[in-house]
């Protein structure tokens, strides 16, 4: 459940629309196929623009996100940048939709190379363009945050890998944005109540363990660790007020 925005006074710095939509779309390459959203009156009127954006785009991403899953492999050159673009590929039909994001503030070039040709045309969704396929590769920009929807007219095993071929603009800023030890494995900056570090687990319940937590390192979903709030019997609420 990504945040639509957090309140200064808790957390580090305010959710600004960019990273509202990478961790978004960090969450899909992830492997969601749906988002929510808390119902919380939203304090800035540029993220609630991207908020009805998004919910737009991923109705139109749909029948994509709804395909059965299946595994997206992927090369990272250098290695030491896979942490930056992230990417995943949906077949639907005879076409592979690559849905890509950037995962840190600093814009790269990134050159795409897929497993397999494709027609030299593929449309980039949500932003009026179309890519060209050049030699089964193509390149495109990512802006910090950015984000990148591709139609490729073309299928592959899924046991081949997608290459990255990923040059940031600032060399040397090769890692994710630092920050505070707990959130040291996290691909955004603060992404949400992922962390102990500005959330805290209460639960009303006599019994402790009718509501409790549980970090699940395994799935990634907008960083690396996914956060459950479980119950066992008829408990009553478990909340992560901020402080």
């Amino acid at each position: 459940m990504p945040l639509m925005h957090v309140a200064s006074a808790n957390r580090m710095r305010s959710m600004k629309p960019d990273a509202q939509r990478a961790q978004v779309y960090l969450a899909l390459i992830g492997g969601a196929d749906g988002i929510i959203w808390w119902i919380w009156p939203p304090c800035r009127a540029d993220n609630w623009a991207t908020i009805k954006l998004l919910a737009a785009e991923m109705r139109k991403l749909s029948p994509v996100l709804t395909e059965p899953p299946a595994p997206t492999k992927v090369r990272w050159e250098p290695a030491a940048l896979r942490d930056t673009v992230q990417v995943r590929a949906i077949q639907r039909n005879d076409i592979t939709f690559l849905l890509a994001a950037n995962a840190v503030e600093t814009a790269a070039t990134v050159q795409i190379k897929l497993p397999a040709s494709a027609k030299p045309r593929a449309p980039g969704w949500f932003e009026n363009r179309v890519m060209q396929i050049t030699g089964g590769a193509f390149s495109d920009r990512f802006e910090g945050y950015d984000r990148h929807v591709y139609e490729i007219h073309g299928q592959w095993p899924t046991s081949e890998e997608i290459t990255l071929q990923i040059k940031l603009d600032q060399p040397g800023r090769e890692d994710p944005v630092h920050r505070a030890a707990p959130l040291e494995d996290e691909l955004l900056l603060d992404p949400g109540c992922e962390s102990d570090l500005y959330w805290s687990f209460d639960s009303t319940d006599a019994v402790p363990q009718v509501a409790y937590k549980r970090l699940d390192e395994g799935t990634r979903m907008s960083g690396r660790r996914s956060l459950f709030s479980e119950r066992t019997g008829a408990g009553k609420s478990a909340t992560y007020p901020g402080r």
